[in-house]
């Protein structure tokens, strides 16, 4: 459906694939989520629900407009950035960028623990907000190799797993479960998930991270992202993973690739 309509991309190969198929994760996150709440309202057990509904659908509606008009020539934070400072160009990627921060603001406003404006609240909120983005792009940037984005959101969601509340089981349960449904179309490049997979992804796990952590864990995580995002914009990921023997088998698994 997706190539009938024109929406395929060329993946590491050269190979026109259809992109956006992260829409059906999505779309089934979002239906059992929504099933979710409706129970929920006899229950009271997942409250973060309401949040992680919005931040995905705003994230996955960004995603896909990026994926379906979105210019391909440039690429990173600080490349859409020039872009409009030098040619006073808006790209698509920079309105997803504006728009997505301004999503993770409003969604950590909506969950902050703190209340008044307080500078405890201020520092929490902002803090919540950048590792909800950046977590977003980090699987972004991740996706650009067969089961590369949803091994490494897989593998966060399993470090998240060990320390979360019941309530952030649950949206983290439901991650797990779209994820590993479309891991075989992706893993085989059947399919590319596209922005608006990563996005919703990395948003949804930056929520039940910052719904996790305390204040300090919180500020550790963002740190992390900063550090990933400063290498990224200065070295070449796959490079990285490439010559590290671990992380190369790790990227490799699945995809039937001969070193």
């Amino acid at each position: 459906m997706l190539a009938k309509a024109g929406l395929t991309r060329p993946n590491f190969k050269g190979q026109q694939i259809p992109v956006g198929a992260g829409a059906v994760m999505y779309l089934v996150f979002a239906l059992v989520g929504l099933l979710l709440i409706i129970l929920d309202k006899l229950m009271q057990q997942a409250p973060l629900l309401g949040p992680v509904l919005t931040l995905a659908s705003g994230m996955a509606f960004l995603g896909l407009v990026d994926d379906v008009a979105g210019n391909r020539e440039t690429s990173g934070l600080r490349g859409h950035l020039r872009k409009w400072i030098r040619e006073g160009e808006l790209t698509t990627g920079f309105v997803k960028a504006l728009c997505g921060a301004g999503f993770a603001l409003g969604v950590a406003v909506w969950g902050s623990p703190y209340t008044g404006m307080s500078f405890s609240w201020f520092g929490n909120v902002i803090a919540d907000a950048m590792v909800i983005a950046l977590m977003a792009n980090w699987i972004n940037l991740l996706d650009v190799r067969p089961g590369r984005a949803l091994k490494g959101s897989l593998l966060t969601v399993a470090g998240l797993i060990y320390f979360a509340s019941y309530e952030a089981l649950v949206p983290l349960s439901l991650l797990t479960g779209v994820a590993l449904g479309y891991y075989p179309a992706d893993i085989r490049a059947k399919a590319m998930m596209g922005d608006v997979g990563s996005n919703f992804l990395g948003a949804v796990i930056g929520y039940a991270a910052v719904a996790t952590f305390n204040f300090k864990a919180t500020l550790m995580v963002l740190a992390s992202l900063l550090a990933l995002h400063w290498y990224t914009e200065h070295r070449s990921l796959s490079d990285l993973i490439a010559n590290n023997k671990w992380l190369d088998w790790m990227d490799r698994f699945g995809r039937g690739e001969a070193r």
